[in-house]
């Protein structure tokens, strides 16, 4: 059984682990074809960004993802893509919200108990900050893992039911989080897992792909 464990820390405080995981972020986009669209490292003096790594037990890098708390200041990543949304994306950008951005897992690395342990981490560090809500732009690899932890997929801030980013070849959705309605449902023991949301969302891949 492996024995995998997370991490968090701020982009300045451990430079070297910040460049493992631009490159091997970088790693996933290529194989992707998008890293000529996504700039990777215009974060790395914010005093609002968090960083999560997924590491093994001889500390490699299995993968991670980024938290942009809304600062008014730094941009969130999605503040400078604004053109891909209509005006109700604005509602959005407020105090109390942060944005999940460069989620990926190393090829070797996907399963599911992986992606589990990352969105724990970061869903359980936002509520620990006093968070009211994430957002994020959750591709179709992911976004079926989005709406299991509690996250619902908005359609009234894009023109289509999905979002044509990055490119027009590839396909997005975007999601949030509320951290209020997700700690009431846990607690509750409901099913925090949008079935209605994920059959849509299905369909909208097979249509979109």
């Amino acid at each position: 059984m492996e024995n995998n464990s997370t991490r968090i820390f701020k982009p300045y405080t451990d430079l070297v682990m910040t460049q493992k995981l631009i490159q091997a972020h970088d790693i996933v986009l290529d194989e992707f074809e998008v890293k000529s669209i996504v700039k990777n490292d215009c974060w790395l003096d914010h005093q609002s960004v968090y960083l999560f790594v997924l590491e093994n037990e001889k500390k490699e890098l299995l993968g991670g993802c980024r938290m942009h708390l809304y600062s008014g200041r730094e941009k969130m990543p999605m503040e400078n893509i604004d053109n891909y949304f209509n005006q109700n994306i604005y509602h959005f950008f407020k105090e109390g919200t942060a944005e999940i951005a460069g989620l990926f897992l190393a090829k070797e690395a996907r399963r599911r108990e992986n992606f589990n342990m990352l969105f724990e981490c970061f869903i359980n560090f936002a509520i620990g900050l006093g968070l009211k809500e994430l957002i994020g732009i959750a591709s179709k690899q992911t976004v079926k893992t989005c709406l299991k932890f509690g996250f619902k997929w908005n359609q009234s801030v894009t023109q289509d039911s999905v979002l044509f980013y990055p490119n027009k070849k590839q396909h997005s959705y975007f999601v949030h989080c509320n951290l209020h309605n997700y700690l009431r449902a846990k607690n509750n023991n409901e099913n925090l897992n949008d079935v209605s949301a994920q059959n849509v969302a299905g369909r909208a891949f097979r249509f979109y792909k």
